[in-house]
């Protein structure tokens, strides 16, 4: 059985953490309830859970309450009266009392399955797919469909007069919509009379080159979700201007609501400028699935770090989900430590689904989880306040200004999922800093797919510094920049990778590629050699760092993506402090599977480390070199335990290196 723990190394004294940025306004609360629509016909099972949050102070700042999907106004009402008598159990145990709009643009079919208590729309609220047949989701231009956000969200208001209000993640257009009006609002906005049929093609159709049209239409969507935003802002302003807005939305990585959430954003902040909140989630839904883990891991992190740029946004609220929910529940320590990975992610408070009385589960579940959040508390606060003056380092992977230029995997849910992360995941396993480009980048990983979406001054940019790279990358490159004297060969028989003298085998359905050249100026870090043990023979190069003609020098390595072997990730390692000019910042040695994030202050010097272990039990001991530091004399913290001092000692042949031992996970 999986066990995921945690741990930070912190560099900082603790009055220099405190001293940082200012802390999130207690107005944002920290840890959030998320609450399903049935349990507002379990009044029962909510006074236990209420009971929970008494027994426990601390698990719980705010709750989002929620009300069916599609109801006509006068079934909203009775829905909503359902939740009121909630309000006084929440101000007795000064828990903030609010709403979350679980249906907005539609999650999908739900739309077309009217109930006599459900609103009747005409077709013409529904998008239009590219044949011209109506899809299940609104059109956010339909003046009905806005019409009916607009009644809802007033009603809301009026009736509960909520401290919070946040409309779900559906708000997004998947596919887009192709009705006469959208069509002639982008018509309008590019400046270009488009059909259906024209736009599709150029959308998804057999171009396989970067298309301006496809960027213009990302920003396209992004301006009509905006429209719909201002619904709730208009709602707000003149029925309860106290209320804070904020929006749940999807992963980073699926642009489903323009380039970025932004549009959406500040159209929920309005003309005042009022802080919005943002919930990042999507993913992880259950506790098997730990590239999940590590997929949203990332999506926090480019989330986090593109919002912290912005004045507007007020809270940045990680989505811990239990939903849908599952014969045996997530477990609760393991959404604990979820948790806290966020938090080093990037996020500064989190807002967690757990219960549902339709599954008649035990209110003992609930115990435990609101034990384990009071508990947990004090470490993620402190988490969280350590972050307000530090940015995520290492390993960064960037977008580009031609990433929604670039040709569409498909025409389904992954529309405008943009493929930029390949296998990255499997990177941040392996326990690399991986970081957004937002953030303190040492190195630059630039894959295959991501070098569609770059412009050729911005690979210039980041060829002048180092880069890391697997070959199919390299070949891409070259495409680009030609580069005659380094040839690739793939080659599909079994061979051995020599790797500092020592021979590790190769299966023959593992595809690598030989590499060639006869430049002085590479340093060859591995060679092929012939499968045959009784007959050796050498075939090529499998990585190496290759000098670039733009100042910078790149690490290119055979399987990059794959599971290494030890010795592949010492080759690995080894590779970046040889590219990188004062060596990375901080590297981990180990044979296992942990999540390794760094956090930098303005200096560039390392305040904390975060670990997490992914591996199937106890770590050995771990090792961490730190190179750049904001203390001599860090401690170790442990959640629910007290901290103590590291153990620390000079690095061995490395001037001004601290060698940090740590006792096993």
């Amino acid at each position: 059985m999986k066990k995921l723990l945690g741990s930070l190394v912190c560099f900082a004294a603790l009055t220099a953490m405190v001293s940082g940025a200012g802390k999130v306004s207690p107005e944002w609360p920290f840890i959030i309830s998320r609450q399903m629509p049935c349990m507002n016909y379990y009044p029962e099972v909510m006074e236990q859970i209420f009971d929970s949050f008494q027994a426990n102070p601390g698990a719980c700042d705010e709750i989002w309450f929620c009300i069916d999907g599609l109801t006509d106004l006068p079934a909203s009402e009775e829905d909503l009266r359902r939740i009121l008598p909630y309000r006084k159990r929440c101000e007795e145990l000064g828990i903030q009392f609010s709403f979350q709009l679980g249906l907005t643009l539609g999650h999908g079919v739900q739309l077309h399955k009217a109930r006599p208590e459900d609103r009747q729309f005409s077709e013409d609220a529904f998008r239009m797919n590219p044949d011209g047949s109506r899809s299940s989701e609104f059109c956010p231009t339909s003046p009905e469909a806005l019409s009916y956000l607009y009644e809802r969200t007033k009603l809301i208001l009026e009736v509960l007069k909520p401290d919070s209000f946040w409309p779900d993640d559906d708000m997004r257009l998947n596919h887009g919509c192709y009705c006469p009006r959208c069509m002639k609002g982008f018509s309008e906005f590019c400046g270009k009379e488009w059909t259906r049929e024209e736009l599709y093609h150029h959308l998804m159709g057999t171009v396989n080159e970067p298309e301006p049209v496809r960027g213009q239409w990302v920003q396209y969507e992004g301006k009509l979700l905006a429209g719909a935003g201002e619904v709730f802002r208009r709602a707000v302003e003149e029925v309860h201007p106290d209320c804070r807005l904020g929006v749940q939305a999807d992963p980073a990585n699926a642009h489903y609501t323009g380039p970025n959430k932004f549009a959406l954003m500040k159209a929920l902040s309005g003309p005042k400028h009022n802080k919005v909140g943002i919930r990042p989630g999507g993913g992880f839904y259950n506790d098997k699935d730990f590239g999940g883990l590590v997929q949203k891991y990332l999506c926090i992190q480019e989330e986090g770090a593109k919002c912290r740029q912005q004045d507007f946004v007020g809270q940045i609220c990680y989505e811990a989900e239990n939903y849908p929910h599952i014969a045996l529940l997530k477990n609760p320590q393991c959404m604990m430590n979820e948790s806290m990975l966020m938090l080093a992610g990037g996020v500064d408070s989190l807002a967690l689904y757990w219960h549902s009385g339709d599954y008649y589960e035990s209110a003992r579940s609930y115990d435990r989880f609101a034990e384990l959040c009071a508990q947990y508390r004090p470490y993620w606060e402190a988490l969280r306040d350590r972050n307000q003056s530090t940015v995520l380092y290492g390993i960064s992977r960037p977008l580009g200004t031609n990433a929604f230029n670039a040709p569409r995997p498909s025409a389904g849910d992954n529309f405008w999922v943009v493929p930029h992360w390949d296998m990255i995941p499997t990177l941040v396993t392996y326990g690399l800093p991986i970081c957004p480009a937002e953030a303190h980048s040492e190195v630059t990983l630039l894959t295959d797919n991501t070098i569609l979406g770059l412009t050729k001054a911005e690979l210039e940019h980041y060829l002048a510094g180092p880069v890391i790279m697997d070959v199919p990358a390299w070949m891409k490159l070259n495409q680009i920049f030609p580069q005659t004297n380094i040839t690739v060969t793939p080659y599909a028989q079994g061979t051995f990778e020599v790797i500092d003298g020592a021979s590790y085998y190769y299966p023959l359905n593992s595809v690598r590629y030989l590499l060639q050249t006869d430049r002085t100026d590479v340093e060859v870090l591995a060679t092929f050699e012939s499968g045959d043990p009784a007959n050796r023979q050498p075939l090529g190069i499998s990585s190496m760092i290759v000098p670039s003609e733009f100042g910078g020098k790149i690490l290119l390595v055979n399987d990059l993506y794959c599971c290494p072997t030890t010795p592949k990730r010492q080759l690995i390692l080894n590779g970046l402090d040889k590219i990188t000019p004062n060596r990375m910042a901080v590297r981990m040695e180990t044979h296992e599977q942990f999540v390794m994030t760094p956090r930098v202050d303005a200096d560039g010097k390392i305040q904390t480390i975060t670990l997490l272990n992914l591996s199937s039990g106890e770590t050995d001991t771990i090792q961490l070199t730190v190179r750049s530091y904001g203390s001599k004399r860090p401690y170790w913290s442990v959640p629910c335990q007290k901290k103590v001092r590291a153990k620390v000692k000079k690095t061995e042949g490395e001037e001004g290196s601290l060698t940090i031992t740590l006792p096993p996970l």
